[in-house]
Protein backbone atom coordinates (compact mmCIF):
# COMPACT_ATOMS: atom_id res chain seq x y z
CA UNK A 1 0.00 0.00 0.00
CA UNK A 2 1.61 3.38 -0.88
CA UNK A 3 1.46 5.80 1.86
CA UNK A 4 -1.40 8.52 2.53
CA UNK A 5 0.67 11.52 1.29
CA UNK A 6 1.37 9.79 -2.04
CA UNK A 7 -2.40 9.51 -3.11
CA UNK A 8 -3.27 13.33 -2.46
CA UNK A 9 -2.73 15.59 -5.15
CA UNK A 10 -1.22 19.18 -3.66
CA UNK A 11 -1.78 22.39 -5.42
CA UNK A 12 -0.22 25.69 -5.11
CA UNK A 13 -2.18 29.01 -4.82
CA UNK A 14 -1.02 29.86 -8.13
CA UNK A 15 1.42 28.58 -10.90
CA UNK A 16 4.91 29.66 -7.97
CA UNK A 17 3.35 28.74 -5.39
CA UNK A 18 2.32 32.03 -4.93
CA UNK A 19 0.45 32.71 -1.03
CA UNK A 20 -2.76 34.09 -0.84
CA UNK A 21 -3.01 37.86 -1.26
CA UNK A 22 -5.95 40.26 -0.35
CA UNK A 23 -7.02 40.81 -3.80
CA UNK A 24 -7.03 38.11 -5.29
CA UNK A 25 -10.33 36.74 -7.27
CA UNK A 26 -11.84 33.47 -6.62
CA UNK A 27 -12.50 30.41 -8.66
CA UNK A 28 -15.00 31.55 -12.26
CA UNK A 29 -17.30 28.63 -10.77
CA UNK A 30 -18.15 30.72 -7.68
CA UNK A 31 -21.07 32.81 -7.41
CA UNK A 32 -19.49 35.54 -4.95
CA UNK A 33 -16.58 37.99 -5.22
CA UNK A 34 -15.89 38.77 -1.63
CA UNK A 35 -13.31 41.18 -0.54
CA UNK A 36 -12.95 41.93 3.82
CA UNK A 37 -12.52 46.10 3.34
CA UNK A 38 -11.79 47.03 7.14
CA UNK A 39 -12.54 45.96 11.01
CA UNK A 40 -13.71 48.12 13.17
CA UNK A 41 -14.00 47.95 16.99
CA UNK A 42 -17.55 47.95 17.98
CA UNK A 43 -17.62 47.56 22.23
CA UNK A 44 -16.12 43.76 22.48
CA UNK A 45 -16.80 42.65 19.09
CA UNK A 46 -15.33 43.54 15.62
CA UNK A 47 -17.64 44.89 12.75
CA UNK A 48 -15.95 43.89 9.77
CA UNK A 49 -17.18 46.00 5.68
CA UNK A 50 -17.25 43.52 3.56
CA UNK A 51 -17.59 43.96 -0.26
CA UNK A 52 -19.94 41.15 -1.73
CA UNK A 53 -20.32 40.47 -6.19
CA UNK A 54 -22.64 38.55 -7.22
CA UNK A 55 -21.48 37.11 -10.39
CA UNK A 56 -19.76 39.92 -13.37
CA UNK A 57 -22.51 42.29 -14.11
CA UNK A 58 -24.38 42.87 -10.67
CA UNK A 59 -23.42 46.13 -8.54
CA UNK A 60 -21.15 44.88 -5.47
CA UNK A 61 -23.24 45.36 -2.30
CA UNK A 62 -21.51 46.80 1.36
CA UNK A 63 -22.01 44.70 4.04
CA UNK A 64 -21.84 44.98 7.57
CA UNK A 65 -21.18 41.93 9.89
CA UNK A 66 -20.21 41.40 13.04
CA UNK A 67 -17.94 37.95 14.38
CA UNK A 68 -21.17 36.95 15.99
CA UNK A 69 -22.56 36.58 12.53
CA UNK A 70 -19.91 34.61 11.30
CA UNK A 71 -20.09 32.29 14.34
CA UNK A 72 -24.16 32.30 13.35
CA UNK A 73 -23.19 31.52 9.88
CA UNK A 74 -20.69 28.63 10.64
CA UNK A 75 -23.09 27.12 12.99
CA UNK A 76 -25.46 26.39 10.87
CA UNK A 77 -23.30 25.39 7.46
CA UNK A 78 -21.99 22.93 9.96
CA UNK A 79 -25.08 21.66 11.40
CA UNK A 80 -27.83 22.25 7.98
CA UNK A 81 -25.57 19.99 5.98
CA UNK A 82 -24.17 16.46 6.23
CA UNK A 83 -20.20 17.16 7.40
CA UNK A 84 -19.18 13.82 7.37
CA UNK A 85 -15.91 13.06 5.48
CA UNK A 86 -15.91 16.57 4.99
CA UNK A 87 -13.03 18.79 5.84
CA UNK A 88 -14.70 22.27 6.79
CA UNK A 89 -13.32 25.44 6.45
CA UNK A 90 -12.01 26.82 10.43
CA UNK A 91 -13.56 29.43 11.94
CA UNK A 92 -11.51 32.38 12.22
CA UNK A 93 -10.73 32.78 16.32
CA UNK A 94 -12.55 35.34 17.89
CA UNK A 95 -10.36 38.42 18.09
CA UNK A 96 -9.17 39.76 21.49
CA UNK A 97 -9.75 43.55 21.26
CA UNK A 98 -10.05 44.54 25.36
CA UNK A 99 -7.07 46.68 26.32
CA UNK A 100 -5.60 43.89 28.98
CA UNK A 101 -5.17 41.67 25.55
CA UNK A 102 -3.91 44.69 23.60
CA UNK A 103 -1.46 45.00 26.93
CA UNK A 104 -0.27 41.21 26.47
CA UNK A 105 0.02 41.13 22.92
CA UNK A 106 2.21 44.53 22.73
CA UNK A 107 4.36 42.74 25.45
CA UNK A 108 4.21 39.59 23.84
CA UNK A 109 6.23 41.07 21.01
CA UNK A 110 7.65 44.38 22.10
CA UNK A 111 8.87 43.10 25.51
CA UNK A 112 7.89 42.45 28.79
CA UNK A 113 9.28 45.54 29.99
CA UNK A 114 7.63 47.87 27.44
CA UNK A 115 5.16 50.53 28.00
CA UNK A 116 4.44 51.18 24.14
CA UNK A 117 0.72 49.58 22.92
CA UNK A 118 0.55 48.28 19.60
CA UNK A 119 -2.16 49.93 17.71
CA UNK A 120 -5.52 48.33 16.50
CA UNK A 121 -5.28 47.90 12.87
CA UNK A 122 -7.21 44.45 12.70
CA UNK A 123 -5.58 43.25 9.11
CA UNK A 124 -4.71 40.21 10.33
CA UNK A 125 -8.58 39.62 11.13
CA UNK A 126 -9.63 40.86 7.91
CA UNK A 127 -7.47 38.43 6.50
CA UNK A 128 -8.70 35.72 8.31
CA UNK A 129 -12.16 35.98 7.64
CA UNK A 130 -11.70 37.41 4.20
CA UNK A 131 -10.24 33.26 3.73
CA UNK A 132 -12.71 31.83 5.46
CA UNK A 133 -15.46 33.10 3.44
CA UNK A 134 -13.63 32.45 0.06
CA UNK A 135 -12.86 28.83 1.24
CA UNK A 136 -16.54 28.26 2.05
CA UNK A 137 -17.34 29.50 -0.91
CA UNK A 138 -15.23 27.17 -3.04
CA UNK A 139 -16.05 24.32 -1.33
CA UNK A 140 -18.28 21.84 -3.26
CA UNK A 141 -21.02 21.33 -0.41
CA UNK A 142 -20.86 24.79 0.95
CA UNK A 143 -20.90 26.99 -1.44
CA UNK A 144 -24.33 25.99 -1.99
CA UNK A 145 -26.01 26.38 1.03
CA UNK A 146 -28.77 29.05 1.20
CA UNK A 147 -27.57 30.61 4.57
CA UNK A 148 -24.31 31.49 2.98
CA UNK A 149 -25.83 32.86 -0.21
CA UNK A 150 -28.23 35.31 2.26
CA UNK A 151 -25.01 35.97 4.19
CA UNK A 152 -23.53 37.39 1.51
CA UNK A 153 -26.32 39.18 -0.61
CA UNK A 154 -28.32 40.47 1.85
CA UNK A 155 -27.67 43.69 3.34
CA UNK A 156 -29.75 42.90 6.51
CA UNK A 157 -29.78 39.35 8.41
CA UNK A 158 -32.79 37.78 9.51
CA UNK A 159 -34.97 39.26 11.69
CA UNK A 160 -36.41 37.32 14.41
CA UNK A 161 -39.71 36.64 13.79
CA UNK A 162 -40.68 37.46 17.37
CA UNK A 163 -40.32 40.90 17.70
CA UNK A 164 -39.69 40.73 22.02
CA UNK A 165 -36.51 38.07 21.15
CA UNK A 166 -35.15 40.84 18.11
CA UNK A 167 -35.93 44.03 20.29
CA UNK A 168 -33.79 41.71 23.43
CA UNK A 169 -30.69 40.91 21.06
CA UNK A 170 -30.29 44.04 20.12
CA UNK A 171 -30.00 45.30 23.56
CA UNK A 172 -27.86 42.51 24.53
CA UNK A 173 -25.51 43.31 21.82
CA UNK A 174 -25.79 46.67 23.12
CA UNK A 175 -25.63 46.31 26.56
CA UNK A 176 -22.93 43.89 27.16
CA UNK A 177 -20.68 46.15 24.82
CA UNK A 178 -21.42 48.72 27.26
CA UNK A 179 -20.74 46.59 30.81
CA UNK A 180 -17.54 45.91 30.00
CA UNK A 181 -16.35 48.77 28.63
CA UNK A 182 -17.91 50.04 32.12
CA UNK A 183 -16.34 47.29 34.40
CA UNK A 184 -12.78 48.04 32.44
CA UNK A 185 -12.58 51.80 33.08
CA UNK A 186 -13.95 51.15 36.75
CA UNK A 187 -10.78 48.88 37.12
CA UNK A 188 -8.84 51.35 36.00
CA UNK A 189 -9.89 53.71 38.66
CA UNK A 190 -9.59 51.28 41.34
CA UNK A 191 -5.68 50.57 40.04
CA UNK A 192 -5.24 54.38 39.94
CA UNK A 193 -6.28 54.63 44.08
CA UNK A 194 -3.64 51.72 44.53
CA UNK A 195 -1.08 53.82 42.58
CA UNK A 196 -1.75 57.01 44.62
CA UNK A 197 -1.50 55.38 47.54
CA UNK A 198 1.72 53.75 46.83
CA UNK A 199 3.13 57.04 46.01
CA UNK A 200 1.96 58.79 49.23
CA UNK A 201 3.74 55.89 51.18
CA UNK A 202 7.50 57.13 48.91
CA UNK A 203 5.59 60.97 49.96
CA UNK A 204 5.77 59.51 53.65
CA UNK A 205 9.28 58.53 53.47
CA UNK A 206 10.80 61.24 52.01
CA UNK A 207 9.43 63.59 55.00
CA UNK A 208 11.26 61.64 56.99
CA UNK A 209 14.78 62.37 55.66
CA UNK A 210 14.72 65.66 56.91
CA UNK A 211 17.99 67.86 58.47
CA UNK A 212 19.82 66.47 61.51
CA UNK A 213 20.55 70.19 62.73
CA UNK A 214 19.20 70.40 66.73
CA UNK A 215 18.57 74.09 67.01
CA UNK A 216 15.10 74.96 67.37
CA UNK A 217 13.40 75.91 64.37
CA UNK A 218 15.04 72.34 62.90
CA UNK A 219 13.76 70.42 65.43
CA UNK A 220 10.54 71.96 65.32
CA UNK A 221 10.61 71.30 61.15
CA UNK A 222 11.13 68.38 62.34
CA UNK A 223 8.42 67.02 64.85
CA UNK A 224 6.03 68.96 61.62
CA UNK A 225 7.30 66.72 58.72
CA UNK A 226 6.99 63.31 61.05
CA UNK A 227 3.35 64.74 61.65
CA UNK A 228 2.63 65.07 58.13
CA UNK A 229 4.61 61.59 57.49
CA UNK A 230 2.17 59.78 59.83
CA UNK A 231 -0.80 61.60 58.00
CA UNK A 232 -0.27 60.47 54.95
CA UNK A 233 0.39 57.04 56.04
CA UNK A 234 -3.20 56.88 57.38
CA UNK A 235 -4.50 58.67 54.24
CA UNK A 236 -2.37 55.52 52.37
CA UNK A 237 -4.12 53.35 54.70
CA UNK A 238 -7.40 55.05 53.69
CA UNK A 239 -7.30 54.83 50.01
CA UNK A 240 -6.00 51.34 49.59
CA UNK A 241 -9.54 50.27 51.61
CA UNK A 242 -11.88 52.88 49.53
CA UNK A 243 -10.41 50.90 47.02
CA UNK A 244 -10.66 48.01 48.45
CA UNK A 245 -14.47 48.20 49.06
CA UNK A 246 -14.59 49.64 45.33
CA UNK A 247 -13.62 46.21 44.18
CA UNK A 248 -15.71 44.21 46.46
CA UNK A 249 -18.93 46.29 45.94
CA UNK A 250 -19.19 47.99 42.51
CA UNK A 251 -16.68 46.46 41.01
CA UNK A 252 -17.54 42.81 41.69
CA UNK A 253 -20.92 43.98 40.44
CA UNK A 254 -19.95 45.19 36.95
CA UNK A 255 -17.28 42.16 36.21
CA UNK A 256 -20.35 39.59 36.76
CA UNK A 257 -22.58 41.77 34.59
CA UNK A 258 -20.48 41.82 32.43
CA UNK A 259 -19.76 38.04 32.49
CA UNK A 260 -23.41 37.38 32.61
CA UNK A 261 -24.54 39.12 29.63
CA UNK A 262 -22.01 36.96 27.85
CA UNK A 263 -24.43 33.83 28.65
CA UNK A 264 -27.54 36.27 28.15
CA UNK A 265 -25.80 36.27 24.12
CA UNK A 266 -25.04 32.91 24.02
CA UNK A 267 -28.62 31.42 25.34
CA UNK A 268 -29.86 33.97 22.25
CA UNK A 269 -27.63 32.20 20.04
CA UNK A 270 -28.76 28.95 20.62
CA UNK A 271 -32.37 29.78 20.15
CA UNK A 272 -31.26 31.78 16.96
CA UNK A 273 -29.95 28.32 15.83
CA UNK A 274 -33.13 26.71 16.44
CA UNK A 275 -35.15 28.98 14.36
CA UNK A 276 -33.04 28.49 11.58
CA UNK A 277 -33.50 24.46 12.02
CA UNK A 278 -37.53 25.30 12.09
CA UNK A 279 -37.41 27.41 9.16
CA UNK A 280 -35.10 25.04 7.24
CA UNK A 281 -37.17 22.00 8.32
CA UNK A 282 -40.28 24.09 6.88
CA UNK A 283 -38.86 24.71 3.34
CA UNK A 284 -37.65 20.94 3.28
CA UNK A 285 -41.21 19.91 4.00
CA UNK A 286 -42.43 22.06 1.44
CA UNK A 287 -39.78 20.57 -1.06
CA UNK A 288 -40.00 16.56 0.07
CA UNK A 289 -41.64 14.19 -2.26
CA UNK A 290 -44.33 11.42 -1.09
CA UNK A 291 -42.10 8.85 0.11
CA UNK A 292 -40.35 11.52 2.71
CA UNK A 293 -43.06 13.07 2.96
CA UNK A 294 -43.65 11.67 6.79
CA UNK A 295 -39.89 11.69 7.50
CA UNK A 296 -39.94 16.24 7.01
CA UNK A 297 -43.38 16.22 8.55
CA UNK A 298 -41.74 14.62 11.83
CA UNK A 299 -38.67 17.06 11.46
CA UNK A 300 -40.95 19.67 11.12
CA UNK A 301 -42.43 19.05 14.17
CA UNK A 302 -39.45 18.10 16.47
CA UNK A 303 -37.69 21.44 15.24
CA UNK A 304 -40.94 23.63 16.15
CA UNK A 305 -41.32 21.49 19.68
CA UNK A 306 -37.40 22.24 20.19
CA UNK A 307 -37.88 26.07 19.27
CA UNK A 308 -41.13 26.76 20.82
CA UNK A 309 -39.43 25.20 24.15
CA UNK A 310 -36.39 27.36 24.42
CA UNK A 311 -38.83 30.58 23.81
CA UNK A 312 -40.85 29.99 26.56
CA UNK A 313 -37.87 29.14 28.93
CA UNK A 314 -36.22 31.57 27.42
CA UNK A 315 -38.52 34.34 27.87
CA UNK A 316 -39.02 33.54 31.26
CA UNK A 317 -34.93 33.14 32.33
CA UNK A 318 -34.96 36.73 30.54
CA UNK A 319 -37.36 38.17 32.97
CA UNK A 320 -35.92 36.53 36.23
CA UNK A 321 -32.70 37.61 35.00
CA UNK A 322 -33.74 41.27 34.51
CA UNK A 323 -35.43 41.17 38.04
CA UNK A 324 -32.66 40.32 39.56
CA UNK A 325 -30.56 42.48 37.86
CA UNK A 326 -32.32 45.38 39.04
CA UNK A 327 -32.20 43.91 42.38
CA UNK A 328 -28.35 43.29 42.33
CA UNK A 329 -27.63 46.72 40.98
CA UNK A 330 -29.49 48.67 43.76
CA UNK A 331 -27.75 46.87 46.69
CA UNK A 332 -24.22 46.75 44.72
CA UNK A 333 -24.93 51.02 44.38
CA UNK A 334 -26.08 51.18 47.90
CA UNK A 335 -22.74 49.41 49.69
CA UNK A 336 -20.65 51.24 47.06
CA UNK A 337 -22.23 54.78 48.58
CA UNK A 338 -21.85 53.62 52.02
CA UNK A 339 -18.44 52.41 51.66
CA UNK A 340 -17.72 55.54 50.48
CA UNK A 341 -19.65 57.99 52.95
CA UNK A 342 -18.06 55.67 55.65
CA UNK A 343 -14.13 55.55 54.15
CA UNK A 344 -14.84 59.43 53.83
CA UNK A 345 -15.39 60.31 57.53
CA UNK A 346 -12.46 58.12 58.85
CA UNK A 347 -10.39 59.77 56.83
CA UNK A 348 -11.68 63.03 57.77
CA UNK A 349 -11.26 62.18 61.71
CA UNK A 350 -7.78 61.23 61.13
CA UNK A 351 -6.59 64.09 59.09
CA UNK A 352 -8.25 66.42 61.63
CA UNK A 353 -6.28 64.37 64.49
CA UNK A 354 -3.27 65.25 62.46
CA UNK A 355 -4.24 69.43 61.85
CA UNK A 356 -4.64 69.94 64.98
CA UNK A 357 -1.34 68.00 66.28
CA UNK A 358 0.32 70.29 63.73
CA UNK A 359 -1.37 73.17 65.14
CA UNK A 360 0.04 72.46 68.58
CA UNK A 361 3.49 72.41 67.64
CA UNK A 362 2.93 75.94 65.90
Amino acid sequence: MKPLDENIETASDGENGSSFTHSEKIADNQKFNVEVLKAVKDGDTLNFTIKSLKGDNEEALSLQRFYEDFEWLHHCLTTQNDTSGLIVPPLPVKPEIDAKSAENKSRRQLGSDTNILIGDEFQKECQNVEKYLRLMLSHDVFQKDQQLIKFLSEVELTQDVDEYFQKTRDWANNYTALMKETSENYNKMVYAQYRLAGHHCHFSTTLNQTGLYKDVETIKTNRIMACFSLSLDDYKHELEVLANKDEQTLGFLLELYARYMDSVKEMLFRRTCLLVDFENANRLLEKAKPPKKQQAEEKKESSCKAFESCSEVAQNELKSFIRQRLTDSQEGFISFAETQIKTARNTYALLAKHVRVIKEIN
